[in-house]
C-alpha cells in the first residue's frame, strides 16, 4: 500500500491440506484464490493456490470452503498495516472497498454492490469500537489485559454458472405446492423457498418438496458444451437446450438463485391462471381485464381487487381448472453474469420469463413443454469469470486475557450483516449465532494431530477435539445487527461469510491486548502465557 493507504498490490501463497481424501479439495483451493482479495481493490494482484493430499482426516470442506482459508489471512494484515499506518483499521478498510458494482480481483464485474460501506460504517459507529481505547484503559490491571478487534468478510454466494428448477402447482380446492431441485443442508432451504411464495400469493407453499428431479423430466432439457459464441448460438437454436442442467446445491444459493426459479414458476400461474381466473370470476369489462399489480394484491385467503372485491384460492383454483387456465408451471432458471431470459408462445400470447425452459399444465391436464421461441444467454466468455455477487459482514470482538494463565475470555462482540430482505430472521440469526461459536472453537480448540495416527484411525472423538460451550461465546453479550436492506435488493446467500470474520477479529483483538500478533490457529493458553512473559 502506499503511505495514504491506499492498497496497491497483493501477493498471496495458499496451501490447503485436504487430507486423504479428495473431499472437493479442488473446488476450495479455486474458491479461496478466487476470494483472496475479500471485497478489497488491488491494482495488481498475484495469487497462487495449490491443495494437496496428506495422512490427515479429509478436510478439504471443512470449516469453511476456501474463503476463510485466504480471508483469515488478509484480515489480520490489514490489521497489522493499520497499526503500522496509525489508522484506524476500520477506516483503513473504507479506503479500499471495492465500489459498488465495481470489478474483482479476477476482472468480473459486479452483479450487485457490496453494500461495503454501509457495513462497515455501522460498525464504525458501534459504541464498543468507539470506546476501545477508554475500555482498553480502565480494564487494563495486574491480573488481565484487554483489547479490541475488528475483521470484515466478504465472500461470493452461488456459483458462476448455476442450472436450478423451480415447480409451481395449485390444486383443484386452493392447495399450493413447490418442488425445487435443491436440497436443504441444514441452511433452511425448505422454510426458505417456501415463504419465499409469499412474495406472490400472499402466503407460503402448503407442501414442499425438495431435492427432486424427475419432475421436471416434461422439460425435455437437453445439453452439450458450447466450445465458442458461434457453437452456444447455434445450439440455442434447440428450444431445449441449456448450457447446464442443474448444479449441486451450495450452502448459499437457497435465498436467491433457487428462490429465482420458484418465484419464476409461480409468476406463471399468477398470470396465465389466477388472474385470467380473477377476471372470469369479477366479470370485468375488456378494457379491464388486463390486470397489473396495482390492480390486486394476494393475502392469506386469495385475491383482492382494486375495488375491495376478494375472491378465495379455493374459487379461483375452481375456475383456473373448469376454464384449463394454466394451474402448473415448471422452470428452468439459468445463471452466468445474468438470467438467461426467453420468450413462449401460449394460447397466441408471447410469455417473457427469466428462465430458459417451461412446461405449464392447464387445468387437470398433462405437463407439456412449451417450445421457446426466443432466448438469450449471457456472452460464452463469462464463463471464464468467478461468482459475481457478494455479501458482506463486520465483526468487532472485545477480549480479556489473564495474565497467568493465558486464557482469553470474551468480554462484548457486535456483529453485523447485509444480506437484503430477510425471508425468515431465525433462519439467519441461528447461521450467525452457530458462526460464532464455531470461529471461537477454529481460534482456541479445534486442532487435528498430523501424525496419520489417532485421528486417521478413528480414535480421535470429543474428548479430545473440543468445541466451544454456551460459557465460552458470551452468550449474554454478544450481538448480532441484521441491517435494514435497501430498497431494491434481493435476499443474499450468506453461507459461511458470518463466520469469516470471526477468528480474524479474535488475533486482532488479541494483538492490541498483548502486542504480539499471533499467525497460526488454534491458539492455546501456553501460547498466550509465553507471549506474555517475555
Amino acid at each position: 500500500m502506499d503511505k495514504n493507504g491506499k492498497f496497491q498490490y497483493l501477493h498471496s501463497n495458499i496451501r490447503l491440506d485436504g487430507g486423504g481424501q479428495n473431499n472437493y479439495s479442488f473446488a476450495v483451493q479455486s474458491v479461496s484464490a478466487r476470494n483472496a482479495a475479500g471485497g478489497y481493490h488491488f491494482t495488481r494482484s498475484l495469487i497462487d493456490s495449490v491443495a494437496y493430499a496428506s495422512n490427515s482426516v479429509p478436510a478439504g470442506s471443512m470449516r469453511g470452503f476456501g474463503s476463510f482459508q485466504s480471508s483469515f489471512a488478509l484480515e489480520c494484515l490489514i490489521d497489522q498495516a493499520a497499526h503500522a499506518l496509525q489508522l484506524d483499521p476500520i477506516e483503513l478498510r473504507l479506503k479500499n472497498y471495492i465500489p459498488e458494482y465495481g470489478v474483482t480481483q479476477t476482472g468480473v464485474k459486479l452483479a450487485i454492490p457490496t453494500h461495503a460501506h454501509k457495513v462497515l460504517t455501522a460498525a464504525k459507529q458501534s459504541k464498543i469500537w468507539k470506546d476501545r481505547l477508554a475500555n482498553k484503559k480502565d480494564n487494563f490491571n495486574s491480573d488481565f489485559v484487554y483489547g479490541t478487534g475488528f475483521a470484515a468478510a466478504f465472500k461470493t454466494f452461488g456459483k458462476n454458472e448455476n442450472g436450478c428448477f423451480g415447480g409451481v402447482e395449485i390444486t383443484q380446492h386452493g392447495v399450493i405446492k413447490l418442488y425445487t431441485s435443491g436440497v436443504d443442508m441444514g441452511n433452511g432451504s425448505a422454510t426458505t423457498l417456501s415463504l419465499s411464495l409469499a412474495d406472490m400469493f400472499g402466503r407460503p407453499a402448503d407442501e414442499v418438496e425438495i431435492g427432486v428431479t424427475h419432475y421436471f423430466d416434461s422439460l425435455k432439457l437437453v445439453t452439450s458444451l458450447a466450445t465458442s459464441q458461434e457453437s452456444q448460438a447455434a445450439l440455442s437454436a434447440n428450444p431445449f437446450w441449456t448450457p447446464s442442467i442443474v448444479i449441486s446445491t451450495a450452502a448459499s444459493t437457497s435465498a436467491y438463485h433457487l428462490r429465482h426459479a420458484v418465484l419464476e414458476a409461480a409468476r406463471v400461474i399468477v398470470e396465465l391462471g389466477l388472474l385470467p381466473a380473477a377476471v372470469a370470476l369479477l366479470e370485468l369489462r375488456p378494457e379491464d381485464a388486463r390486470l397489473t399489480r396495482q390492480d390486486y394484491s394476494f393475502d392469506e385467503e386469495g385475491l383482492r381487487y382494486k375495488d375491495g372485491r376478494h375472491v378465495s384460492f379455493e374459487s379461483l383454483s375452481a375456475v383456473v381448472y373448469k376454464n384449463g387456465f394454466v394451474s402448473g408451471a415448471l422452470v428452468h432458471a439459468y445463471y452466468r453474469e445474468y438470467w438467461a431470459q426467453s420468450d413462449f408462445t401460449l394460447n397466441d400470447l408471447i410469455y417473457q420469463g427469466k428462465i430458459d425452459a417451461l412446461s405449464v399444465r392447464t387445468g387437470s391436464d398433462r405437463y407439456l413443454a412449451i417450445p421457446r421461441t426466443r432466448v438469450s444467454y449471457s456472452p460464452l466468455r463469462s464463463l471464464n469469470g468467478d461468482a459475481n455477487q457478494i455479501s458482506t459482514y463486520a465483526s468487532i470482538i472485545s477480549v480479556a486475557v489473564n495474565r497467568s494463565s493465558g486464557e482469553v475470555s470474551i468480554v462484548d462482540a457486535e456483529n453485523f450483516l447485509d444480506c437484503g430482505p430477510v425471508i425468515k430472521r431465525e433462519i439467519v440469526e441461528g447461521q450467525m449465532q452457530g458462526a460464532f461459536a464455531m470461529g471461537i472453537g477454529q481460534t482456541f480448540m479445534e486442532d487435528l494431530h498430523h501424525d496419520g495416527l489417532s485421528v486417521g484411525q478413528g480414535d480421535w472423538n470429543l474428548n479430545l477435539y473440543h468445541l466451544p460451550k454456551a460459557a465460552d461465546c458470551a452468550v449474554d453479550r454478544v450481538k448480532f445487527h441484521i441491517l435494514e436492506p435497501t430498497a431494491g435488493d434481493d435476499p443474499r446467500g450468506m453461507s459461511e461469510v458470518v463466520f469469516n470474520s470471526i477468528p480474524a477479529a479474535i488475533v486482532n483483538a488479541l494483538a492490541d491486548a498483548t502486542q504480539h500478533r499471533f499467525t497460526s490457529l488454534p491458539i492455546k493458553p501456553a501460547d498466550i502465557k509465553k507471549v506474555l512473559s517475555r
